[in-house]
């Protein structure tokens, strides 16, 4: 046959409702029923072996041997009892205790707290408490009783039994139902007390009217037609085929087939018997006279066959008519905590359930057996329902679970382990775990769309109960696992879009569309889209379920659209810019550029596509011409800077030693430099191009900072102590204060270097170290190859630097009386009449030595005058010659260097040596420029201010000095007797004395004094390494003086001079010890290693070959010349040419790491060139061997031609590779 389905409406629930709230009417007590009140029973105590007597009575009782406890919840109060008085403290306060009362209470306690687990009304639970106290006082009694205890206890036993009788009343049923023999089937409690069935009366019947929206009419019109059908006896019978259906495994709660495990099975009908039992054995002791009830139960319409009906209060699906309740007390509940919360706003939040549907809940779930575990699940499921449709705010659902997990952990007393529920709670579990899943993945996708309002709604509450109640779920994991939540991803990627794209157009409209539009509108524009992620990378800082990032996701889709709105913006905005006839103001373009950078950088944070908006194409013309006005425009900060300048150190006590001119154009530099770092511009090639072109403004800049400086420095170096009129010649002012100083007769004074003249070498010092630290920071060799791998075929160079070498010259025309002169050069150029150059004066010397270099730029072959003066402080400077110099490109390679002799119209020759350089459109030939032309200002200024001691110097460390010393009776007035001669051969040869050591250095007093004094004077205005650096010049002075008096230069003429006797060598050489001695200075001068330099260490071996004759001095120099040649090419010394040459270029200069590299290879190079030989042909020319000597140089011109041209085939053939960049 098979089973109608069951109909589960609210018409069906109403009416078991209706009879089950009859039910708990009727079972209620209408009496004030409490407590007994505590005993008190006068001080007596129990006997002393009454504790031991009750652990052996309740060990009895808990291994089942006693069968008087029968009842299984006075059985548990009992156990429960037992299981405290096995701690070992409670036994001992018994012991020493021993009140009945105190013992008595603790048991009622104990009782209490076990029997409220039953979910029992108060006044059910306290009756129960009651009876239960009552059969412990018994227990007691029997105690004494049964062992012979009567003689000690027996006023106790009295008081205990009175109390028994207050616990039990006159009438109470004795709890032990196998001894109860009723006199009637009504008590004398029954007959005083009956139920009127008035709905005023009955509380739980009257909030059906709420719940239910039934009227008060209806309700009580109903209860009295059901009044007498709905019985404790109807409840007596349904418990009966309960236990029945239980046994035959048939019961409408669960079956077999719900379990997993058999155990869980048998726990499970265990004790909903033993619950059963207990409602079964309430209702027999509230109505004694149920026990004469038989199995057909009479209702008002006569006898029920209880097949037919089965049941009476209990559904035929008890748990779907338990869900539907619920759910109709959550309605109506949620529905009057929203009402309260409108009249009530500042109240805290109302309970999930009120009392009254708590009340009815209880009830029914109590008598329906709904267990713990199908309450809760049934309640999650109404709440996923709910929220569904909207009834139940998503805030509230943690609430439901909490309470969920507290009934499901039946009320507290258990963790909640929902795997260990039975299969169909489960299997419900699972399915409203899903439902909440997915409306909670539809509410975030609703949420998303409005997470740019003002108030953007939290997803934090979502996110958080999904973790906490459904992901943490071990029940939902293989459903979790198996969940799509593709769609769901997809879902919130197109609404984020969408909002993200409201929001953009909301900002966008804002923008003028007109000629009103300015930069600074995109400016906020952008500022906006970047407040706006910068707020949402706040507030939404991890991804949604660790796959959706919401910032990403939305500030894609804005600088997206923004790239392509920007372009667009940007052009309409130049466009009307222009149509005005005015160029946009750059700090305006530039702050534009730097937020579309901005947006760029951020765009690719969330984006792999491209950008569209091409920022660097469409803004490199303002910025280029940005950099172009600056460059023009560093030759004028120069020239303020110079304006405003002291030239007076800015801090001695610091020992910042230089002015603030210096500083003034590096800060300008470097801002200029900033300004373009600070674009962080992304196209290599133009940021290139823009430090190139800046580049050559600054170039420039630092050129004319040096030419004003060394013209400013040389025009005060010019202001002499000693008045020039009382002089023919400034050599004769010197000559003059040799004399006083060597005759005694007047301390020579030092030449009084102005400060300011010191803090323009120290100028150019700084500005060398941070041009290379600019230089450092950019790395030319980078900025180079950028562009050169965009413009590779270069253009042909329109304009070229060439570098003009006045070295030296060859027998001059005389044009003083002394038969010597004064001789400098000057170089113009002919179309321009400009002088290019000048060089200083070399006095008293035919065959001066300047080694100065000089640069003119043309576009094309042009024609220089270099002409050679003899200056004169007095009349006009005389002319020693004049030669003429094409320059032509044509005629030069890069950076190969090429020597003339110029053959001057009067007489003698000068050596110029000519290098052209194109000039490059390169950075690192602006580089090079200006870091050459801080050098060589360097070694002018240092050569300028050496100057100043070389006369002095050389008359001090003089041929005529060396025979003075050697004269006996030494005075100053034959040094003055030969100052006034104009030949050293004619003297008279010395008388031979012995001198000591002291007795020679004693002649270099006047000079050390004189060193001494200038150098103090340096101290003071220059910083350490400029000191140094002209101390070491000195030193090269003076190297060079005394190498004069031992050797002539190296040409094919004949020399006057003549060579040293042994003992002026030994003073030249004491000399040289000296005056080493008096730089190093302990330390503080040059180092030692600078003291003993290549030129040092050639000194030293001019001695080895002093000795020998003139026929082993050929023969050396013949056996040397045989291996010069093989030297020259398998040595480094083969490079030594080109690498000198090559080191003065402008592409040598664009750094100090280039320059220290060059430096070292040319050192190097001189280390293994063949000095040795020139020493012995300068000895040989002294000797009168001048044929051989000039045989020989011209062959070592010819060997040098030679390598010449296969190095500029070897150029020509290979390139030639600028120097590389070294290590820093």
């Amino acid at each position: 046959m098979v089973k109608e389905p069951v109909v589960v409406n609210d018409k069906s629930l109403y009416a078991y409702l209706l009879k089950l709230t009859i039910l708990v009417y009727r079972t209620q007590p209408r009496s004030s029923a409490s407590y007994t009140s505590t005993p008190s029973f006068d001080g007596s105590k129990l006997p002393k072996e009454i504790p031991k007597l009750l652990e052996a009575n309740l060990k009895k009782i808990a291994l089942k041997k006693d069968t008087k406890i029968i009842d299984p919840l006075t059985r548990r109060s009992f156990l429960a009892f037992y299981a405290v008085l096995l701690s070992p403290e409670f036994m001992k306060q018994v012991k020493d205790n021993r009140r009945a009362e105190d013992l008595i209470m603790i048991f009622v306690s104990i009782a209490t707290k076990e029997m409220a687990k039953n979910g029992l009304r108060s006044t059910e639970l306290i009756d129960l408490v009651n009876v239960q106290s009552a059969v412990f006082v018994r227990f007691l009694i029997q105690a004494i009783k049964e062992n012979g205890l009567m003689s000690s206890g027996s006023k106790l036993i009295k008081q205990l039994e009175s109390y028994e009788s207050k616990l039990k009343g006159r009438e109470v049923l004795n709890p032990q139902l196998n001894n109860f023999s009723p006199q009637s089937s009504t008590t004398p409690n029954e007959k005083m007390y009956m139920p009127t069935f008035d709905l005023n009366d009955m509380s739980l019947a009257k909030y059906l009217t709420s719940v239910m929206f039934l009227s008060t009419a209806e309700l009580q019109k109903d209860i009295l037609s059901k009044s007498s059908e709905a019985t404790e006896a109807q409840a007596l019978s349904d418990i009966k085929h309960l236990l029945e259906d239980i046994e035959n495994d048939n019961s409408p709660i669960y079956t077999k087939r719900d379990f997993m495990f058999f155990p869980e099975y048998e726990a499970w009908k265990q004790k909903e018997i033993d619950a059963l039992n207990s409602l079964m054995f309430n209702l027999i002791s509230n109505k004694p006279s149920l026990t004469e009830v038989s199995s057909q139960v009479r209702c008002a319409s006569g006898f029920i066959d209880p097949s037919e009906g089965r049941y009476y209060y209990l559904p035929s699906d008890p748990k779907l008519f338990y869900r539907l309740l619920v759910k109709r007390c959550l309605e109506y509940d949620l529905n009057q905590a929203d009402k309260l919360r409108l009249s009530s706003p500042d109240d805290s939040t109302p309970l999930l359930f009120s009392s009254n549907s708590k009340e009815l809940m209880n009830e029914c779930s109590l008598r329906w057996r709904i267990s713990s575990a199908s309450r809760a699940v049934l309640l999650i499921d109404v709440a996923s329902e709910l929220l569904v449709s909207g009834a139940l705010k998503f805030e509230n659902v943690k609430d439901v679970f909490n309470l969920a997990h507290h009934i499901g952990s039946d009320f507290g007393k258990k963790t909640w382990e929902s795997q260990l529920f039975p299969l169909p709670d489960i299997e419900l579990y699972i399915k409203s775990l899903r439902a909440i899943h997915e409306h909670s993945l539809t509410l975030v996708i609703e949420n998303l769309r409005l997470i740019y309002d003002n108030d953007p709604p939290k997803l934090g509450p979502i996110l958080g109960l999904l973790d906490e109640f459904v992901f943490e779920e071990p029940e939902y994991a293989d459903i979790l696992n198996t969940f799509d939540m593709t769609m769901y991803y997809s879902q919130m990627t197109v609404v984020l879009e969408e909002a993200a794209e409201k929001k953009y157009d909301e900002l966008i409209d804002i923008i003028p569309r007109d000629s009103s539009l300015d930069p600074l509108h995109v400016i906020e524009l952008a500022d906006s889209i970047i407040g706006l992620v910068k707020k949402q990378q706040k507030r939404y800082k991890y991804p949604l379920f660790d796959q959706i990032y919401i910032t990403k996701v939305c500030a894609a889709k804005q600088l997206s659209l923004f790239s392509a709105d920007s372009e667009s913006m940007f052009e309409f905005l130049i466009s009307h810019i222009q149509a005005r006839g005015e160029d946009p103001a750059f700090e305006d373009i530039i702050q534009l550029f730097k937020k579309l950078v901005e947006i760029r950088d951020l765009f690719y944070q969330v984006s792999k596509v491209q950008f569209e908006f091409n920022l660097e194409d469409s803004f490199v013309p303002f910025v280029m011409r940005y950099i172009q006005e600056s460059s023009k425009l560093a030759v004028s900060w120069v020239d303020t800077a110079i304006s405003n300048d002291s030239f007076l150190p800015q801090d001695e006590d610091s020992r910042t030693m230089y002015s603030t001119s210096v500083s003034d154009i590096f800060t300008s530099f470097n801002s200029a430099i900033t300004v373009i770092e600070d674009l962080h511009w992304n196209n290599e090639y133009q940021r290139a191009k823009f430090y190139t072109r800046l580049l050559e403004g600054i170039s420039s800049a630092i050129c004319r900072y040096c030419a004003k400086l060394l013209a400013s420095f040389n025009e005060e170096l010019r202001i002499d102590d000693v008045k020039s009129t009382q002089f023919k010649s400034r050599q004769e002012k010197w000559i003059y204060m040799a004399k006083t100083a060597v005759g005694g007769r007047e301390m020579v004074k030092p030449y009084h270097f102005l400060k300011e003249t010191c803090v323009k070498l120290n100028n150019i010092e700084f500005a060398q170290t941070h041009f290379d630290k600019i230089e450092t920071n950019l790395d030319s060799e980078v900025l180079a190859n950028a562009i050169l791998a965009i413009e590779k075929n270069h253009k042909r160079p329109s304009s070229f630097l060439f570098t003009i070498r006045i070295v030296q010259a060859e027998s001059l025309k005389a044009c003083d009386l002394n038969g010597l002169s004064d001789p400098y050069v000057t170089i113009i150029d002919q179309e321009s009449r400009k002088q290019i150059g000048k060089t200083r004066t070399i006095y008293q010397d035919l065959n001066p030595y300047w080694d100065e270099s000089f640069e003119v730029i043309t576009g094309g072959p042009s024609w220089l005058t270099l002409t050679v003066w003899d200056e004169d402080s007095v009349t006009s400077h005389d002319l020693c010659g004049r030669a003429f110099i094409r320059l032509d490109p044509s005629a030069f390679n890069d950076f190969v260097s090429q020597n003339h002799w110029l053959d001057l119209d009067v007489q003698g020759r000068v050596l110029v040596n000519i290098t052209m350089e194109s000039e490059r459109d390169d950075i690192r030939f602006f580089f090079g420029k200006a870091m050459r032309t801080l050098v060589r200002t360097e070694d002018d200024m240092i050569r300028y201010i050496v100057d100043k001691f070389t006369a002095f110097i050389k008359y001090t460390l003089s041929n005529h000095t060396l025979k003075s010393i050697l004269t006996p009776k030494f005075n100053m007035e034959g040094i003055s007797n030969w100052l006034q001669t104009t030949k050293l051969g004619g003297q008279t040869n010395p008388t031979k004395v012995k001198l000591t050591k002291e007795e020679i250095e004693e002649s270099l007093l006047p000079l050390f004094d004189f060193l001494n004094e200038n150098f103090a004077t340096l101290a003071e205005g220059l910083t350490d390494e400029m000191r140094l650096k002209v101390m070491t010049k000195t030193w090269n002075v003076l190297l060079t003086t005394l190498e004069s008096l031992l050797l002539p230069s190296l040409i094919g003429k004949r020399t006057l001079q003549q060579q040293l006797s042994a003992k002026e060598t030994d003073i030249v050489f004491t000399w040289l010890s000296a005056m080493k001695e008096f730089f190093h200075h302990d330390g503080a001068g040059p180092a030692l290693e600078v003291l003993q330099s290549q030129k040092y260490q050639e000194l030293m071996t001019i001695p080895v070959y002093y000795d020998l004759s003139t026929q082993e001095l050929i023969q050396e120099c013949e056996k040397l010349a045989a291996s010069s040649f093989k030297t020259l090419r398998e040595k480094t010394y083969v490079a030594l040419p080109e690498l000198i040459k090559r080191k003065n270029t402008v592409m040598a200069h664009r750094n100090k790491t280039v320059l220290k590299n060059q430096n070292e290879k040319i050192k190097s190079a001189l280390r293994e060139s063949p000095q040795n030989e020139n020493i012995i042909l300068r000895l040989l020319r002294l000797r009168g061997e001048i044929d051989f000597v000039a045989r020989r140089i011209k062959q070592r011109e010819r060997i040098a031609q030679t390598l010449a041209t296969e190095s500029i085939v070897k150029n020509a053939a290979g390139g030639f590779r600028t120097p590389s960049r070294g290590h820093r």
